[in-house]
């Protein structure tokens, strides 16, 4: 049975009494259920009544001072077919004495004359209270769940439930509306849609489906989504194939085990050998975005309409063919060369309408023009200097000088890489590209991308070569949260197709934020007002939100005051729910220089993927105010692009939030706030109430936050959080997550081995896989329990037979038994099988011998 639970209803629940409450629920839908639903069979004790004047609204008692509010889809104008037709329950809230006695006076309702000690008169009070109250799925967030799954999902608050779509939503998986970029803000549901399309594709027809992230842990979120929902309907029999991939490893394995190198290689690099040289001393530019033009366009870049420059000899084409580009200013033509100004796809569907001598020939030659720019594309290392110093300003943020330092730092890296046989992850993709182009990697029928703004050009590029028509693609992103090294412009998603004489492009924009109370909507609202304002207004890109969520407190400013300061940044110190935000590393290294402060402490890249109640921004726009400045005294020097990225870094520093934000800055005259004065209020001096840190984290807090932490494979946030625990198993979860940052850090045998101590088999088996130690890798697999024909399976996706591996091991270590015992099973059960098999023949064969004689 689906059953359907509102926030208000988890959000009401009091921790104290939550686990009470949940079993209540819990058992009274297993009465419903033996019931089919019929109320007037239910037993007395649950005293279930309708509300008087709603006859949509029901309460059930929890006991004298609790009810619970619910109704069933049927009586829901507004909701999908699929949950009328199951009648599906919806717990819509919580209430007890004290909070119906607020919302009764928040909607101005006399309580006077109530006794909250007697039973009838607090009926009494909820009826009046939800007399006209009229529950909307597209307005009240939802989670969806099952019987089975109720109790888990709530107790542990599972920040990756199910949601119901709501209509912008569900209109998004309409089959015919593709290829579709998805837009949406943070907090608008974009991987809930994306996951609801997959399942949609998988449970219609027989298709190879791929997804593809950037992050391996929105990998794996998406991919228990998907089990998720597959369980919850009964679908996991279907011929579809899903695949869920997040993109180093794709790389990795499609191009024979070749491991491309990271920024933090970049950055040693850079600080060993490049930034010896006083040119690039003189460049007030800092090493990560030294890096993120060099990776989004120096190396990322495709080409200006997706197309390489590359000059063609007029020798190797017919007359015909240079006639015709000629005639029809498709290309530009210099003494015995010339270069495309259109798109081959463009001018062969433009040549494909008219009538033309000779067609056939053009065609041909246009096929070997096709060809040659493919093998440019797969080889091009760098783009062309001079290209590079003459782009547009919406490409590169650089001055021309800043830019011909960044291109030669960008020369030298990529010789670095050469004579140490390295591989960055752009050069990487080109090698998996040729291999596609070889027909040695399978294509897709259909191929959903996710957050697509943190992929580099070529890796689009990538990706929109792996389905088998191109049509059949779901782009999902947030151009407001680029902040990450890549250069990225939704506008040029749309030109890939165009460009490749494709005329369909959807586009959809979520507009509801479910994640953000409506203050910090507002306030996230007017930063991007302010940037269409000061900057441009790019309708692909630009969007209103709405908040669903109700309003708790305008964003605070906290006026400058050191004992403010300090008292400030120590709530994290008994408050999981509360993270401060700076804006890289370097803030974070002199935060814990100046206050010893290093928990909840996350740098911008680092807080993506995160959610938190309560966000601390510490100097988020004093770091940039000759930046913030410019823009607002009109000096932007047509560098939007430029200008666009402090932005949305605001926009990232707000939108991690649900409910409470309070800014803090060390500069003077910010002209930012001014400017968002009415969605904001200034705070003199610190005050704990006035800030609202009311509540106080206890062990179970500190715990669950761990977990959460750890599950965003944020490992040092998530140790500061044990440590602050005294529940159980502690020691092994700050120890896992300690060989975890060693793993994170390259270190994978020390990790593994560490891993391994700790017996968390499956993990070490991760790290094991990395550094092709098969030996350990196996003992890992047998300790978990794995079974053995996964083992196999496993195992021959490596190249590598399991059995002469253990053949190999000494007989006396336990694993190795176990192994053999596995094995052993494994050919008696095939033995028995090829018996059973002989045995039939056997006994055929008589038969038809008797037939025969007869």
């Amino acid at each position: 049975m689906k059953i359907l639970i509102t926030e208000i209803f988890m959000k009401n629940l009091p921790k104290e009494k939550k686990g009470i409450i949940l079993e209540k629920v819990d058992s009274f839908i297993n009465e419903l259920q033996k019931n089919n639903n019929e109320i007037k069979n239910i037993p007395n004790s649950y005293s279930v009544r309708k509300i008087k004047g709603n006859d949509k609204i029901f309460k059930f008692r929890v006991d004298i001072s609790n009810r619970v509010l619910f109704t069933f889809a049927s009586k829901v104008v507004n909701i999908r077919d699929s949950f009328k037709v199951e009648n599906s329950l919806i717990i819509l809230d919580y209430c007890n004495h004290d909070n119906q006695i607020k919302r009764a006076k928040h909607l101005k309702i006399n309580v006077s004359y109530f006794n909250i000690d007697k039973d009838e008169i607090f009926e009494e009070l909820i009826d009046k209270n939800y007399k006209t109250y009229s529950y909307s799925p597209n307005e009240v967030i939802t989670r969806i769940v099952d019987n089975k799954t109720l109790l888990k999902l709530i107790k542990e608050d599972e920040k990756n439930a199910i949601y119901y779509l709501n209509e912008e939503q569900e209109e998004c998986l309409r089959p015919n509306l593709n290829p579709l970029f998805l837009f949406g803000s943070a907090g608008s549901g974009k991987t809930t849609v994306g996951v609801n399309k997959i399942y949609s594709l998988y449970k219609g027809q027989t298709i190879n489906i791929g997804y593809f992230t950037y992050s391996k842990l929105l990998m794996n979120e998406i991919k228990l989504m998907f089990e998720y929902i597959c369980s919850q309907n009964g679908k996991s029999d279907f011929n579809s194939d899903v695949n869920f991939n997040y993109l180093s490893k794709y790389l990795y394995n499609s191009s024979n085990k070749i491991r491309p190198i990271k920024f933090s290689d970049f950055k040693n690099w850079f600080y060993d050998s490049a930034n010896r040289n006083s040119k690039v001393k003189q460049l007030s530019i800092d090493v990560f975005d030294i890096y993120k033009e060099i990776r989004g366009i120096i190396k990322g870049l495709v080409g200006i309409n997706w197309m390489p420059y590359i000059e063609f000899k007029k020798t190797e084409y017919c007359i015909d063919t240079l006639e015709y580009l000629q005639n029809k200013e498709f290309a530009t033509f210099n003494n015995h060369v010339f270069s495309l100004n259109t798109n081959v796809d463009i001018i062969k569907k433009i040549l494909k309408d008219n009538k033309i001598e000779n067609k056939l020939n053009i065609f041909y030659d246009l096929e070997k023009m096709q060809i040659k720019i493919e093998e440019e594309i797969i080889s091009q290392k760098l783009i062309d200097k001079n290209i590079y110093l003459n782009l547009p300003n919406e490409y590169s943020i650089y001055s021309k000088g800043d830019r011909t330092i960044i291109y030669d730092i960008a020369f030298k890296y990529q010789e670095w890489l050469a004579k140490n046989n390295l591989y960055d992850e752009n050069d990487v993709t080109r090698i998996v590209l040729k291999s596609l182009k070889d027909s040695k990697i399978k294509k897709y029928d259909f191929i959903l991308i996710d957050e697509i703004q943190d992929l580099t050009e070529i890796q689009i590029y990538l990706m929109y070569k792996l389905v088998n028509n191109p049509l059949n693609i779901l782009f999902s992103g947030d151009f407001n949260q680029t902040i990450n090294p890549t250069f990225f412009n939704t506008t040029r998603i749309e030109s890939l197709f165009f460009s490749n004489a494709y005329d369909k492009f959807y586009k959809k924009v979520l507009e509801i934020n479910y994640r953000s109370c409506s203050d910090i909507v507002d306030l996230s609202n007017k930063i991007a007002n302010l940037r269409i304002e000061k900057l441009y207004k790019n309708k692909r890109n630009d969007c209103i939100e709405k908040s669903i969520r109700e309003s708790t407190s305008k964003p605070f400013l906290l006026n400058q005051c050191e004992y403010s300061k300090r008292k400030l940044l120590e709530m994290v110190k008994d408050r999981h729910y509360v993270a401060i935000l700076v804006c890289d590393e370097g803030d974070k290294v002199q935060l814990k220089h100046e206050y010893g402060i290093e928990e909840s402490v996350f740098t911008l890249s680092e807080i993506k993927g995160i959610e938190k109640d309560y966000i601390i921004c510490l100097n988020i726009v004093s770091k940039y105010k000759e930046k913030w400045n410019d823009i607002f005294n009109g000096i932007i020097y047509d560098n939007h692009s430029l200008y666009r990225y402090y932005f949305n870094m605001l926009y990232v520093a707000v939108t991690r939030a649900r409910e409470y934000i309070c800014f803090y800055e060390d500069e003077d005259d910010l002209t930012l706030y001014e400017e968002i004065k009415e969605h904001i209020q200034n705070i003199n001096t610190f005050n704990e109430n006035e800030l609202k840190f009311d509540y106080v984290s206890d062990d179970d807090d500190y715990f669950k936050e761990g977990q959460y932490l750890e599950s965003k494979e944020k490992y040092e946030q998530a140790i500061f959080q044990y440590k602050k625990s005294k529940s159980k198993n502690i020691s092994h979860c700050i120890k896992r997550c300690e060989a975890l940052l060693l793993k994170e850090k390259g270190k994978y045998s020390e990790a593994g081995a560490k891993l391994l101590k700790l017996k968390e088999y499956i993990l070490a088996s991760e790290c094991y896989i990395e550094v092709e130690n098969y030996t350990k890798l196996l003992k890992c697999y047998v300790l978990s329990n794995k079974p053995y024909e996964l083992i196999i399976s496993e195992f021959k996706e490596l190249g590598v037979d399991p059995v002469q591996i253990a053949f190999q091991k000494d007989t006396k270590e336990l694993w190795t038994k176990q192994f053999y015992h596995l094995y052993e099973n494994h050919i008696e059960t095939k033995i028995n099988k090829n018996k059973q098999n002989i045995d039939y023949i056997n006994e055929t064969l008589k038969i038809l011998k008797k037939r025969y004689e007869n």
